[in-house]
């Protein structure tokens, strides 16, 4: 028996590809499970890390947030859902032939409309499994059997269980605003000067380790990953709005020299400064 419209995994390697605005005919959660994508949920720009599960509603238009995806693997799955389809709905809960409780599908649903975001950190558990659910479905044409059944219970499981895990944690969840509050307000302020590693953590009253891994768990990459990103995303938008010199855009962007900064961004957009400008004419 098929439940789920639809299911998949998709690595997209080093090629780009396009993923337009569009609406699902149920509720579609998409794990992260490598790289980092930007999606837009109703013209709100929303950063999703690898690790991390993003989910929408019928009533969401959603897609890339820029023209095309960067190289990422995901998986995803469109779970069907029943009543009525609204924001404000109290009688929208996950198909009943899914083989949940009552109690269980409305939980879930609730529980998710609840969220303020469109992001969810997930644990190592959900991790494996997740993906071993995709691959379940994939291999049996759809049916939703035994192995099946039992890899969507158990996804939902550590779902929750991930998220009841990390409330509880408020020492770190306090952390963690601070360095993304400093990521947000501060750095995007000074792009364009020298930040060592010591600075930043220092910033944020924490030492080197606990400022880098806080940082993976918020945006999936290193500082000096995500610091290059951030860099690399302001010199885009310089490209398209000034008639700024390529060379006076590296400097303002905090990179070295004109041709660090033209590696840098090829290897971030597979084009070099120039061909990026030229393409927006």
């Amino acid at each position: 028996m098929r439940i789920f419209p639809h299911f998949g995994h998709w690595r997209s390697g080093k090629v780009r590809q396009p993923l337009l605005p569009h609406k699902d005919p149920g509720l579609e959660l998409v794990y992260l499970a490598n790289g980092e994508v930007s999606w837009d949920y109703d013209g709100a720009e929303v950063m999703v890390p690898a690790g991390h599960l993003s989910f929408s509603w019928p009533w969401e238009i959603h897609g890339a947030n820029d023209i095309r995806l960067p190289s990422v693997e995901l998986y995803w799955l469109l779970i069907p859902l029943w009543g009525r389809l609204s924001p404000n709905s109290r009688s929208m809960k996950l198909m009943p032939e899914l083989g949940l409780s009552i109690e269980e599908a409305s939980a879930v649903t609730t529980w998710l409309k609840g969220h303020e975001s469109h992001v969810l950190k997930t644990n190592s558990e959900f991790r494996k499994c997740f993906p071993l659910l995709i691959k379940a479905l994939q291999l049996n044409d759809g049916n939703y059997d035994l192995r099946a059944r039992g890899l969507f219970f158990l996804s939902m499981a550590e779902l929750l269980k991930s998220t009841q895990v990390s409330r509880k944690n408020d020492g770190e969840s306090a952390k963690l605003a601070r360095v993304q509050t400093y990521w947000e307000e501060t750095v995007i302020q000074k792009l364009d000067a020298h930040l060592p590693l010591e600075e930043m953590a220092s910033s944020c009253d924490m030492g080197r380790t606990c400022f880098t891994e806080l940082t993976k768990k918020l945006f999936g990459g290193s500082p000096v990953r995500v610091l290059t990103r951030k860099r690399t995303d302001l010199a885009k938008h310089l490209l398209a709005e000034s008639d700024a010199s390529i060379t006076e855009i590296a400097f303002q962007c905090g990179f070295n020299s004109s041709q660090h900064f033209a590696t840098v961004f090829k290897a971030y957009t597979e084009m070099t400064p120039s061909d990026y400008r030229r393409q927006l004419d």
